[in-house]
């Protein structure tokens, strides 16, 4: 997906990903979460709450992110903040499994 930053003659910022305006409907669609607060990962503080089925997770990020800022800068806080909550839905999905409870002690 493309992201791209232009900022017009009178000094008005536009991102956009794919032509598309950075709201919450695409954050879930980066990250793979069904749920977030605010703009999600577009959040300028440097955390977000996420949500994916039952679970739920105030994820703390490295940076705060401020559209002002040089595209490269801004680039690299979004792909950050992709990946983290990406392995936060991954570590969700592998919480499964199964095990037997041993019932020797009970009587």
């Amino acid at each position: 997906m493309l992201l791209k930053k232009t900022v017009s003659a009178e000094g008005q910022i536009e991102i956009t990903l794919n032509g598309q305006e950075l709201d919450l409907e695409l954050s879930r669609l980066l990250t793979g979460t069904t749920g977030e607060e605010e703009k999600g990962i577009f959040n300028g503080e440097n955390s977000a709450y996420f949500e994916f089925g039952d679970f739920r997770n105030r994820i703390i990020f490295q940076s705060f992110l401020d559209f002002c800022w040089q595209f490269e800068d801004i680039y690299e806080v979004i792909q950050t903040r992709v990946d983290q909550v990406r392995a936060w839905v991954q570590d969700c999905r592998d919480s499964g499994g199964e095990g037997e409870i041993s019932t020797n002690d009970v009587d």
